[in-house]
């Protein structure tokens, strides 16, 4: 009997001790704003509980649930737009529950709607700032400027307009001075038959030019990247002939000067201290006198 008596003391004591979790574990959720957990918490102790304690529990359970669809309807009022019913529905919340942070936020949020600050226009510093991202850049630069006092709304339409832009130093601008050079300044040809010349380009532009009227009419020229080939035709002339083109880069020039010698003159190749034919019977027939006068 004195063991059965133990026992049932033993299952009394951890039934209450049971229900006393239950309902601290509520508490807790209570506290935090999970009324769902709240709920199904209290819900055990009522059901597991006796007496005061199941009162207590009772109570407790409808305050979670009426918390609960509080904030239901809040939320609801919330998304709707409908800011001043959702601050009255946290509020019932809050004053039930003064630990519900969620309803604290809730309700800051729904004030800042109702009751926006009063915002001034920036001034040129403050516009220069927010050119120099010192208020951040949207959407964090907008609350940003709204807890400066700042209407962002005037300042975004201000610096559309470009006002308050920093001026930019302009940059420095380094001339690289051009170089024009070619692999031969000077061309001599022979008379003969048609004569080509590869000449190089050595430039740091972009590319190089040989203007037609500056060419000889007795003269080809084919340009590719980098150089140039020039062709002559043969000298018909004894005389030799010269002239010049010109290769140009940008306002630069440089002149390759061409000549090409004329054909030689064959009647012209007698060497001067030759004596010609006629010259030599005109010697040998004054010889033949010679001799005769001197004959007795």
């Amino acid at each position: 009997m004195r063991r059965f008596t133990i026992l049932v003391f033993v299952l009394i004591n951890g039934i209450t001790a049971r229900c006393q979790s239950f309902i601290q574990d509520g508490d807790r959720c209570f506290d935090s704003g999970d009324y769902v957990c709240a709920i199904s918490y209290y819900q055990n102790a009522f059901k597991n509980e006796t007496g005061k304690d199941k009162q207590i529990a009772e109570i407790k359970l409808t305050r979670a649930k009426w918390c609960n669809e509080r904030i239901k309807y809040a939320n609801q009022a919330f998304n709707e737009k409908k800011y001043s019913s959702a601050k009255e529905e946290y509020q019932k919340v809050l004053d039930s529950n003064p630990k519900d942070n969620y309803a604290h936020s809730q309700i800051l949020k729904c004030e800042k709607v109702i009751n926006p600050p009063k915002l001034r226009k920036a001034t040129s510093e403050e516009l220069a700032d927010i050119w120099n991202n010192k208020y951040g850049v949207n959407p964090e630069r907008r609350q940003n400027l709204i807890n400066g006092g700042i209407d962002p709304d005037d300042a975004q339409k201000r610096i559309n307009a470009g006002e308050g832009k920093p001026i930019e130093e302009p940059k420095e601008i380094i001339k690289i001075e051009l170089s024009l050079t070619l692999s031969k300044s000077r061309l001599n040809f022979n008379h003969y038959v048609e004569t080509s010349e590869h000449i190089t380009v050595y430039s740091n532009a972009k590319s190089y030019t040989v203007p037609p009227n500056y060419v000889p009419p007795w003269c080809t020229v084919q340009t590719y990247n980098g150089y140039f080939t020039i062709t002559v035709s043969a000298n018909p002339n004894y005389t030799s002939r010269k002239d010049w083109l010109v290769v140009k880069v940008e306002g630069k020039e440089e002149k390759l000067y061409i000549e090409q010698a004329g054909k030689p003159n064959t009647q012209n190749s007698i060497p001067k201290n030759q004596p010609s034919i006629q010259n030599s019977l005109c010697l040998q027939k004054n010889a033949s006198t010679v001799q005769r006068v001197k004959t007795p």
